[in-house]
């Protein structure tokens, strides 16, 4: 069985001018996106006026089972783990 070498010098004049083709476009195609995506106008961001407004907190006391107590916010539910119910 004969192993075939392909090179530039073997191919048939067909691909090479495809192939030509193909390197050419993709070149303009490059071209033309680097110029295109070059452009020197700046937009200013707008301004965000963005307002979160929240209650007033309020804090209880929260009482457990543990030998230590905390404020927490009146807005909260506490749940116990599921498995502590």
């Amino acid at each position: 069985m004969k192993t075939m070498c392909v090179s530039w010098s073997n191919l048939n004049h067909h691909f090479k001018k495809k192939f030509i083709r193909q390197v050419v476009v993709i070149s303009l195609l490059l071209v033309a996106l680097i110029f295109t995506s070059c452009k020197d106008e700046v937009l200013p961001k707008p301004k965000g006026y963005l307002k979160l407004e929240y209650p007033e907190a309020t804090y209880k006391q929260y009482l457990s089972d543990c030998p230590f107590t905390f404020d927490v916010n009146n807005l909260i539910e506490i749940q116990k783990p599921r498995g502590l119910q």
